[in-house]
């Protein structure tokens, strides 16, 4: 079972390591909540910075289309967001791919699944899945009373509240 120190322990050499886009990835996920499949798309334009809102495309399992819902950022969320913004302000993805040289006139895209396991597997002692953000996320929050447990479901996207209950890890 991967704790949150392990969480914790993975993000600093992942950033150390240079990997600072699949960091971003990682510590969104941890601190948002959101599945993998709903930011990798990410643009700039999906965030209000402002309000402190994104407008997220939910993926669906059983819908060809993705649900768009606003949901309100934690200050890290948006902090993190606003910190890669001002450092790669020409990307138009949050988590933007780096064209090699051989790519160098092809069109921009979004970082893949497979690039960002390869990094995490390479870069951290313990066997994290992109779900072990996720879970950290509600152990984490479930823990602290200010955070209602319905606000934690819809970040997760999760229909049920039990399915939200799954994901609680006794440490």
């Amino acid at each position: 079972m991967n704790t949150n120190q392990d969480i914790d322990k993975s993000l600093e050499k992942l950033l150390s390591s240079g990997e600072d886009k699949v960091h971003g990835i990682c510590f969104f996920m941890f601190n948002s909540g959101f599945r993998f499949a709903d930011i990798i798309d990410l643009k700039f334009s999906d965030v209000d910075f402002i309000k402190g809102t994104l407008n997220l495309g939910r993926a669906k399992r059983y819908l060809p289309n993705k649900e768009k819902v606003s949901i309100t950022l934690n200050h890290e969320s948006l902090a993190l967001l606003e910190k890669i913004r001002d450092k790669y302000p020409g990307d138009t993805w949050v988590f933007q791919a780096e064209n090699g040289d051989d790519q160098r006139n092809k069109k921009h895209r979004s970082l893949s699944l497979q690039s960002v396991m390869n990094a995490i597997n390479q870069n951290t002692e313990h066997k994290l899945s992109l779900n072990s953000f996720r879970h950290a996320y509600v152990t984490s929050n479930f823990r602290n009373p200010l955070d209602h447990v319905m606000d934690i479901k819809n970040n997760l996207g999760h229909e049920s509240i039990n399915t939200t209950f799954n994901y609680i890890k006794n440490e």
